[in-house]
Order: structure tokens, then C-alpha cells, then sequence
């Protein structure tokens, strides 16, 4: 009786194995190659015909977009404007004094807000004044900064003094 040795490429794997392996791999690489240049190209390329709609677009764009006078300036995003004597929450968002107490004042709910951009519950309005609002008297600032304690007395969890 001869023993015959047989040849693997590796010793207790069958060579369909490693065929499978290297064939796999020669049709994923080339794949994933050819997805991430194209994605990174596709951003780039425009139709000939569109090119003049881009330019202009672009254009437009550019001359509509206002340039913050103020660094401070944020927009509010329950009236879409500049906010009025800002209010920022405990989850970092900003909003106009009015809208975040109206929001609040005239809800169904009994309890404290949801954040009206990521829905957490707000448990703390800090103020968030321009330097300009800051230092300037008026009535509806006091206004705001009264329902704002009102507000952190009741929902900021913090003991009554």
C-alpha cells in the first residue's frame, strides 16, 4: 500500500476554501474601490445642462445669505426670527424669551416642557440676554426673567429656599 501525499496549500484547509476566500475578495475590494470613488466624485460631477442652474443657485445663495451683524445673534427656532431676550434650556437649545414661556404657558401639559427642537424634558431655562438686552430696563425683560424663576422653581428639581 503507497500513502500518496496530497498537496494543500494549507495544511487542513481544502483548497475550494481558500478559492472561495481569494475569488470573495477579488470581486469585494474592486467593489468597495470603485463605491468610494464614485461617491466622492458624484458630489463633483454636474450635467452639462444643470451647470448654469448650479452657478446661478449657488449665486442666489450666496447674495441671500445674511451676515450676522452680531456675533451673538441665534435664530429662534419657534418663530424663525432673531432671538428677543434668548432663552437657552438644559439640553443647549436657544429660543426667544416669549416663545419658549408662551410654549410653556399655553400647553396641555401640567409638568415641565419637551424641548420643542429634541423633545427632552426641560427642567432649566438659563438666561441667554445680548450684552445690549442685559444692560437696557424694560418691562418685558423683567416679565421674562419673573417666569423664568417661576419656571425653575417649579420643574429645576432644586430645593425651596
Amino acid at each position: 500500500m503507497s500513502y500518496l501525499r496530497s498537496t494543500h496549500l494549507v495544511e487542513g484547509i481544502g483548497d475550494e476554501v481558500l478559492y472561495g476566500i481569494g475569488a470573495f475578495l477579488g470581486i469585494l475590494v474592486p467593489l468597495v474601490v470603485y463605491i468610494t470613488n464614485r461617491g466622492s466624485e458624484g458630489a463633483q460631477n454636474i450635467h452639462p445642462d444643470s451647470e448654469e442652474n448650479v452657478r446661478s443657485t449657488r449665486e442666489h445663495v450666496q447674495a441671500t445669505t445674511r451676515v450676522r451683524t452680531n456675533p451673538g445673534e441665534i435664530d429662534c427656532p419657534v418663530c424663525l426670527g432673531n432671538t428677543q431676550y434668548g432663552i437657552e434650556t438644559n439640553c443647549g437649545h436657544i429660543f426667544c424669551g416669549t416663545c419658549i414661556i408662551t410654549y410653556w404657558e399655553h400647553g396641555t401639559w401640567l409638568g415641565a416642557v419637551r424641548c420643542p427642537v429634541c423633545r427632552q424634558q426641560v427642567t432649566l431655562l438659563l438666561v441667554h440676554f445680548t450684552d445690549e438686552e442685559q444692560n437696557q430696563p424694560s418691562a418685558s425683560k423683567t416679565e421674562i426673567l419673573n417666569k423664568i424663576a417661576d419656571y425653575n422653581r417649579r420643574f429645576s428639581g432644586e430645593p425651596r429656599p
